[in-house]
């Protein structure tokens, strides 16, 4: 995968931040969380509205190897 838009140069959330939200949402009792930063929200809410042959093409568009330079 580090050849692809999900790879080493990829964007990723802190996982201390990830990790402190969801350490907090399990103390406050909520069953579930979208951690990550507001773009990462922003995303599963779409997802919630987007059919799984749209997301599921998308996925595969980044999860295609990039040509090696």
């Amino acid at each position: 995968m580090n050849n692809t838009a999900f790879g080493t140069g990829a964007k990723k959330n802190s996982r201390t931040e990830v990790a402190r939200q969801g350490f907090v949402a399990m103390m406050e009792g909520r069953a579930e969380i979208v951690g990550g930063d507001a773009a990462t929200k922003r995303t599963a809410i779409e997802h919630r509205f987007l059919p799984e042959t749209y997301k599921a093409a998308r996925h595969a568009t980044k999860a295609k190897p990039r040509p090696q330079h």
